[in-house]
């Protein structure tokens, strides 16, 4: 029998401070979400700020859930936070905007682009380093290298 996967003092304290940091993040996503919410009728910059944040928020989310499953998997206690209703929230917000035909000309290539990124499933880099995620393959580095097996991110499969 293996001895259970473990983490130096060291490595504990940056996935800590990783996840601490995270789920600060998340606290002011929800508080900014109230402020972000597209009108009716979406002026330019409103839409391109919403965009934005909503960019940010699913990155951080990302890397949220490689950092926590890196903490589970390390034995190691992970902060926790609900971040299900600001997921719902955005998923709406995303869809009405996507049907607005009030939204300028300009910006609906980013929305498009960003609704492919949101429904394209983030993966873990093969050498468990990086959560990799939408078209352009943006990479948000983890605190310590994941072992296998990676978990999955069963995200924005759906229209809500």
């Amino acid at each position: 029998m293996s001895a259970p996967p473990y983490l130096d003092a060291a490595a504990a304290a940056d996935l800590s401070a990783v996840l601490v940091r995270l789920v600060s993040a998340f606290e002011v996503y929800t508080a900014e979400e109230i402020q972000i919410r597209p009108p009716q009728f979406p002026d330019t910059n409103t839409v391109y700020r919403w965009a934005s944040w909503a960019r940010a928020l699913v990155i951080d989310f990302y890397g949220y859930i490689a950092n926590h499953h890196l903490a589970v998997q390390f034995h190691h206690p992970p902060a926790e936070f609900d971040i299900q209703p600001v997921l719902v929230r955005l998923s709406m917000s995303m869809y009405h905007l996507s049907g607005n035909d009030r939204v300028p000309a300009a910006l609906r290539p980013l929305l498009a682009n960003l609704e492919a990124d949101l429904r394209r499933p983030a993966q873990i880099h093969p050498n468990g380093r990086y959560v990799v995620w939408g078209s352009n393959q943006l990479s948000f580095p983890l605190a310590v290298p994941l072992l296998p097996p990676f978990p999955p991110f069963p995200f924005y499969s759906r229209r809500v």
